[in-house]
């Protein structure tokens, strides 16, 4: 039995193509906002992406808790401390951003926009 071809949207939604999406975003924010956009865009992708690495974890953590209990263990203190910390990560960067002026705050917030509407894709894309 052969698989069904995936679809156009299956296919532009893989991590690859997603990657190859940034990476072009990055260049649009280079040209349009110069070096000051580029910086603002790759943390905005990068500051975003731990953003929802850290939700993810969160959710695999709380979905992995036996019924006799927790156990404390590195990995899921860890991804407790990241859950914490990323809405500080992502206010640390958007202040950088807006300190270091010119065009890399709007790039940081178009680059936030980019990856939740890759992340929204991506779920449409699985359904």
């Amino acid at each position: 039995m052969s698989e069904a071809p995936l679809t156009f949207f299956e296919r532009l939604f893989t991590l690859r193509s997603m990657i190859a999406i940034c990476i072009l975003a990055v260049v649009v924010a280079a040209i349009v906002g110069g070096q000051k956009g580029a910086i603002g865009m790759s943390l905005g992708i990068v500051g975003t992406s731990f953003h929802l690495w850290a939700l993810w974890r969160l959710c695999v953590l709380s979905g992995a808790v036996a019924p006799a209990g927790p156990k404390a263990q590195l990995g899921a203190i860890l991804s407790i401390l990241a859950f914490f910390m990323k809405i500080p990560v992502l206010m640390v960067i958007s202040n950088a951003m807006q300190k270091l002026g010119g065009q890399a705050h709007s790039c940081f917030l178009s680059g936030l926009g980019v990856v939740y509407c890759l992340m929204i894709g991506w779920a449409l894309a699985r359904r």
